[in-house]
């Protein structure tokens, strides 16, 4: 059986944004600040889609993407903290706005999200496509 964090994460039918939303906080704060990168990770995606996969399916990679944007900003929370930093693009990063321990607890949850996204892909065929293709690039 299939793990789901979706049931981990929320265990009742009854969704309750007091208790749930304060901790994504963080998360849409790194979210919403601006980047100079011109979407770099996505552009890397499609260059290695195009250079390996050849994968069509523009609703998996697009799946794909905002898994690796998530995993990217829960990294940004927890490095900050790590390195003690004041200011990220310019502006004070999340844990001064929303404190270390609720920040540290984002961005763990935020990972686990992104695994449960990744989860959520395997019965899509394209992504069985980029699985094998992916084993293939790491065996020669």
């Amino acid at each position: 059986m299939p793990l789901d964090i979706n049931k981990l994460i929320q265990p009742t039918d009854a969704y309750n944004p007091e208790l749930t939303d304060p901790i994504l906080q963080p998360y849409k704060y790194i979210s919403e600040v601006p980047s100079n990168n011109q979407n770099v990770r996505t552009r890397f995606l499609l260059a290695f889609n195009e250079l390996f996969y050849q994968v069509e399916d523009e609703e998996l990679l697009h799946k794909i993407s905002d898994i690796i944007s998530v995993f990217h900003n829960s990294s940004l929370l927890i490095d900050d903290i790590e390195d003690d930093s004041q200011m990220r693009r310019g502006l004070p990063v999340a844990h001064i706005e929303y404190g270390i321990p609720l920040t540290i607890n984002c961005g763990n949850m935020m990972y686990f999200v992104a695994v449960q996204k990744a989860i959520d892909l395997n019965g899509n065929s394209g992504s069985a496509q980029l699985k094998f293709e992916t084993s293939q690039i790491f065996d020669r």
